[in-house]
C-alpha cells in the first residue's frame, strides 16, 4: 500500500481514481474519488485487464507494458470503455501511467464522459440545426453538364434529380 500526500485529495477536490499495478497487472491499491467510476475498490488483488472489456483491457495493457519495459517512464491516452452487449453510453477516461520506483505502474484515471456525451449531443444539434436551416432555405447545389445538357442538383432532402436542358420551360 502507499499513500498519496496532496492537499487537493485531502480535501476532497481531486476528481481522479487512483489505482497501483505491480508488474503482473494485479491491481495492488485502489483510491476511487468519482462517482459511477469505471474502477471499483473489488479489483485490488485482480488482474484489472482481465477486468476490463477487451475493447479497453487489450490497448492499455500495451500501454501499460511499454511504460513498465521502459519504452517511456509517462504516457497519457483516452480509453473507451463499452461493456459487451450493453445499450449504456460508453465510459471515456484519460489514463495518465507512469512507471513506480519500487515497481509496477501508478494510473490516474480522469472520467471525461460527460464532457464527451455532452460534446457529442451538442454537435448532433448543431447537425440537426443545419439540416433543418438547409430545408427551410431550400439550399441545393446545381452541376451543369455541357455535353449532354443536362442539370444535375442535390437538393436539401440528399436526391439526386436530373433535367434536360431543352425541356426547361
Amino acid at each position: 500500500m502507499f499513500d498519496i500526500h496532496c492537499p487537493s485529495r485531502t480535501m476532497g477536490l481531486c476528481v481522479e481514481d487512483l489505482l497501483w499495478l505491480d508488474e503482473a497487472g494485479i491491481c495492488r491499491h485502489i483510491a476511487i474519488q468519482t462517482p459511477n467510476s469505471v474502477f471499483q475498490p473489488e479489483f485490488v488483488g485482480h488482474n484489472l485487464f482481465e477486468l476490463l472489456p477487451p475493447s479497453a483491457s487489450i490497448p492499455l495493457r500495451k500501454a501499460v507494458l511499454s511504460v513498465q519495459q521502459g519504452a517511456t517512464r509517462h504516457r497519457e491516452d483516452m480509453y473507451e470503455f463499452q461493456a459487451e452487449n450493453s445499450t449504456d453510453l460508453p465510459f471515456y477516461v484519460l489514463i495518465s501511467m507512469i512507471r513506480r520506483e519500487e515497481g509496477g505502474v501508478l494510473m490516474r484515471c480522469k472520467d471525461l464522459s460527460v464532457h464527451i456525451h455532452k460534446h457529442q449531443r451538442l454537435l448532433k444539434a448543431e447537425q440537426q440545426t443545419v439540416e433543418d436551416l438547409k430545408r427551410l432555405a431550400q439550399i441545393r447545389m446545381w452541376r451543369y453538364n455541357s455535353a449532354t445538357h443536362l442539370i444535375e442538383y442535390k437538393g436539401y432532402i440528399d436526391a439526386y434529380t436530373r433535367c434536360n436542358i431543352d425541356r426547361l420551360p
